[in-house]
């Protein structure tokens, strides 16, 4: 806390002083107040990544402006649980930086199991649930630690084609392989589009079948709709009157059908 206060003063007179006239600032100043400033290193028990691990600590290594000493003590802080195992496993006369990140790349990298992640990949196919976007991802992630040791031109030759394929869509497949992509970003944009665009064509098929003001199998078959029958008013054969069929006729039932549509009748029986 000192040591920020006093950080902080000598930064504010600086700042008052080149009001004035202007000055040079010391290097061993500039360190000091950088050191001050320095960002924690995040705890590394062996269970979390240690690629992302190694990648944020390198990082804190250059932004901190450490050297091989003070990294070495920044790094054994940060290890805790099985993690503390590779530094108790180190020679006392073998304590250094680089020996400790060469015993927990051996424990924890991912270099040595590259066989093991290229078999992964190729039993990898993109599941029914699974969007093209996590496919992509899942691709990536496979790849990148199957291939560590190629160059990234190799690495990114090998995305695309695990990425086209594992896709489960044969059309989509064959459709985004003709693409000819050089990178995964293109592949699955590509594959994206094609995907979009089936899925309006199937939605607008869907609409044409609800819409069409085409003739129902049940009506060409003849029979007759609700509608039709509501419609419909049949006529007598035997007195010509409407609204009953001759069977039910009236007039037919008391006898009182005149000689003309009798004879109708013994023409139409």
């Amino acid at each position: 806390m000192a040591m920020k206060i006093a950080c902080w003063t000598s930064i504010k007179k600086i700042v008052k002083l080149e009001a004035r006239e202007p000055i040079a600032i010391s290097s061993s100043a500039h360190t000091h107040c950088t050191s001050a400033a320095k960002l924690d290193v995040p705890r590394f028990d062996g269970t979390s990544s240690w690629t992302a691990f190694k990648y944020q600590f390198e990082t804190l290594v250059k932004t901190n402006r450490w050297d091989d000493e003070q990294s070495f003590a920044a790094l054994t802080l940060a290890l805790r649980g099985d993690a503390l195992l590779v530094l108790e496993n180190l020679p006392s006369d073998g304590r250094t930086l680089e020996r400790l990140m060469e015993g927990l790349d051996t424990r924890y990298g991912d270099k040595h199991l590259e066989h093991v992640f290229r078999a992964q990949l190729r039993d990898r196919t993109q599941r029914p649930n699974e969007s093209l976007q996590q496919w992509g991802v899942e691709v990536e992630r496979l790849v990148r630690r199957a291939y560590m040791s190629m160059t990234p031109e190799t690495v990114e030759v090998n995305l695309v084609q695990a990425f086209i394929d594992g896709l489960r869509d044969t059309e989509v497949r064959a459709t985004v392989r003709l693409g000819h992509h050089q990178t995964l970003k293109s592949a699955m944009a590509h594959a994206l589009e094609v995907e979009a665009v089936r899925q309006d064509s199937r939605t607008h098929r869907v609409r044409e079948v609800v819409v069409s003001p085409s003739v129902q199998p049940r009506q060409r078959e003849g029979v007759v709709s609700s509608s039709a029958k509501s419609r419909y008013i049949p006529t007598c054969y035997g007195c010509g009157e409407k609204g009953h069929i001759r069977t039910d006729c009236p007039k037919r039932k008391r006898g009182s059908v005149d000689s003309g549509t009798q004879v109708n009748e013994e023409s139409l029986n």
